[in-house]
């Protein structure tokens, strides 16, 4: 192993993190894994896999000496792997006949942001391919095809050349999805190098578009497509306070309609009635559980939405004492009573069976549920009859609605 280019990556890393803090956890859970002649076989000084796992040559690394030109570098990789480029290709159709073009749509979306990067010097690092075949600028923008910069890489696909694609190396398995040649994931007399399951990086993605937001808060600036990313990853799709008004009113309606008397909470007339204690009016809130498929046909897009939608349940039914999540797949993993999706502690990754968290979150509740929210692409067993608690499927995936028996309340995630 090229001890001088492994370390020069690992100085480029730190350096990335001391000027781009919210990008340090997603950054330190990369593994660096080397692969001679690779600017040979991949026309790239450095690819990624889905595992992330970014491969590098480190010929070609050692010769670029400059910590922020390498930083660049990674920033890139690590922007396929963060903004799931993988997944996001995979709903187009990308295959091993066209995943070329994708690539290239997915540098256009990230390459224009690095241009921006004051913290890292993308157009050095484009120079210094030169001597290796690169020519200039030794990547892709968006006016190469005749498109503004800050837009998607879905929308820099329509738009590409049939015929001639603009200068791109092949960033790998973690940009489009199609597994290569020196995907190993371990170097010449290496052991494997460890890898990042779809869980994993569902939190590790959701934590980084968290400290990119909360960095934006205190008046703190990030590159616009990163920013964009970053508020709307994990945003709530469906309006649950919406949904649950109108989805569940009827079950519900005890629980938002009723009011009564308690000497649990403060009267704010109290003072008017010197030594009597006068009880207030409460509002009891809903019981609500959420049921979570972790199985193996879950996406990390998926995975995503259904966090954010989460998310928007907590918001709807209040936090101060949590819901509890159970997470499913052929078996139940059930979560503390959470009011953050933060403490989700994802498990599963096997086969699907939502009818196990159904019957656990009903086992487990004191005194009755009042409705049970299963987030799924709907590939799940049902139970065969009406449950005892009311039932509202949340769907990700494009026929995921057809499988759900009718007395089962519905919405979908918009893709």
């Amino acid at each position: 192993m090229n001890e001088n280019a492994r370390s020069l990556l690992t100085k480029a890393r730190a350096n990335l993190c001391y000027y781009e803090p919210y990008y340090g956890t997603a950054l330190w859970a990369i593994h660096f894994v080397e692969v001679p002649d690779l600017i040979k076989t991949a026309k790239a000084p450095m690819a990624c896999d889905y595992h992330w796992r970014v491969y590098y040559d480190p010929v070609v690394i050692e010769s670029i000496t400059d910590l922020k030109q390498l930083a660049a570098g990674i920033l890139h990789e690590l922007g396929h792997l963060v903004r799931d480029h993988r997944t996001r290709g995979t709903v187009l159709g990308v295959s091993p006949i066209n995943f070329e073009a994708w690539n290239a749509a997915g540098d256009c979306e990230l390459n224009d942001d690095l241009e921006a990067d004051p913290n890292v010097d993308f157009k050095g690092f484009g120079a210094a391919l030169a001597p290796f075949g690169r020519t200039a600028p030794g990547y892709c923008l968006p006016n190469q095809i005749g498109q503004e910069t800050g837009k998607t890489a879905e929308i820099y696909y329509r738009a590409l050349p049939e015929v001639e694609l603009p200068v791109s190396g092949n960033c790998g398995s973690g940009a489009h999805g199609q597994l290569q040649e020196w995907e190993t994931g371990k170097a010449e007399g290496q052991e494997e190098a460890p890898k990042i399951g779809k869980a994993e990086a569902t939190r590790i993605k959701q934590y980084t578009a968290e400290q990119i937001r909360q960095h934006l808060k205190h008046r703190g600036t990030v590159p616009k497509g990163w920013k964009l990313w970053a508020e709307e990853y994990g945003k709530p799709a469906i309006d649950w306070r919406r949904q649950v008004a109108t989805l569940i009113r009827n079950r519900l309606a005890h629980v938002y309609g009723r009011q009564d008397y308690s000497y649990t909470k403060y009267q704010r007339r109290q003072p008017f009635y010197g030594g009597i204690i006068v009880p207030a009016m409460t509002e009891p809130q809903p019981k609500v559980a959420g049921v979570l498929d972790t199985s193996g046909s879950m996406t990390p897009k998926d995975q995503a939405q259904c966090l954010g939608e989460i998310k928007g349940i907590l918001l709807s039914v209040g936090v101060s004492s949590g819901i509890p999540i159970y997470c499913v797949d052929h078996a139940v993993y059930k979560n503390r009573a959470i009011r953050s999706v933060k403490d989700i502690d994802l498990r599963g990754g096997g086969g699907t069976d939502m009818r196990l968290g159904i019957q656990q979150a009903e086992q487990d509740a004191k005194g009755g549920l009042d409705v049970i929210i299963v987030l799924t692409d709907g590939e799940t067993p049902w139970p065969a009859a009406p449950t005892r608690t009311p039932i509202i499927a949340c769907l990700v995936g494009p026929n995921a609605a057809a499988l759900v028996p009718k007395w089962i309340k519905t919405v979908v995630i918009p893709q």
